[in-house]
């Protein structure tokens, strides 16, 4: 009797061997689940807010293209339009809170005139690629010239328009903005902003910082703004900035 319980002993041990390894790596295969499943939970949520992002800046869009068309008097604008004007004075219904280009794919030409989009407190104007020239005149963006205010949330962003080469700005214009924000111009030559040729005050962007940056890639000489030839700015312009960037950031893959 007590040698087949020995033989039993000794058949069942391998059994318990076996049963410890797999138990062993069990733990092993249990260790990294927590932290696969943390970093997928991650980048699902990354995904889902970079979608609900894409969405919104979608919508929002159309409904500043459909609110500059009414107060255009409902003047046709698609991704076909090439040229927009803006005459003098329009634009100005306390509701149209953000003017954003973004639709207008093959715009070229911007212009808009004096005392313009008053209660506009956000301006994009982001990945047109055929659009090379913009020009602002005086007291656009800007609610009152003779209240010298400010508003964090105030912001000019253009960004990402290749083939763009000049950009004009009147006096007074911007005058409450907090962000003039320029990058990715390859090509531009001149900025202008306010009236320099006058002693009088100009005060676009009087609280803003000035960004001016790029992105150079692969370029020969790793000189962000290649093309720039000269930066111009009125009497009191940018005159409270916390910072002035001028900036190149060169990628040589």
């Amino acid at each position: 009797m007590s040698k087949d319980i020995e033989a039993g002993t000794q058949n069942a041990l391998p059994f318990e061997k076996s049963s410890v390894s797999k138990a062993k790596n069990s733990k092993r295969c249990t260790g990294w689940v927590a932290p696969l499943c943390i970093i997928g939970c991650i980048l699902v949520v990354v995904l889902l807010w970079w979608v609900i992002s894409v969405i919104v800046s979608s919508v929002e869009a159309s409904k500043s293209l459909k609110m500059l068309q009414q107060c255009m008097n409902d003047t046709s604008l698609s991704k076909t339009t090439t040229s927009l004007i803006v005459p003098d004075d329009q634009c100005n219904g306390e509701n149209f809170k953000l003017l954003d280009l973004s639709k207008l794919k093959n715009l070229a030409t911007l212009v808009v005139g004096d005392r313009c989009f008053r209660y506009v407190q956000k301006v994009n104007i982001r990945n047109l690629k055929q659009l090379k020239t913009v020009t602002i005149g005086k007291e656009s963006f800007t609610l009152n010239r003779e209240w010298y205010g400010q508003n964090p949330d105030f912001r000019l962003v253009l960004k990402n328009c290749p083939s763009l080469t000049r950009l004009s700005i009147g006096d007074h214009s911007f005058l409450e903005y907090t962000t003039c924000d320029l990058a990715q111009l390859p090509s531009l030559e001149i900025v202008e902003m306010g009236d320099f040729n006058s002693s009088a005050e100009s005060s676009s962007f009087y609280w803003a910082s000035l960004s001016l940056k790029s992105r150079c890639v692969l370029h020969p000489s790793c000189v962000d703004l290649p093309r720039l030839k000269s930066l111009l700015l009125g009497n009191h312009a940018f005159l409270y900035a916390k910072e002035v960037v001028l900036e190149s950031t060169c990628l040589l893959g």
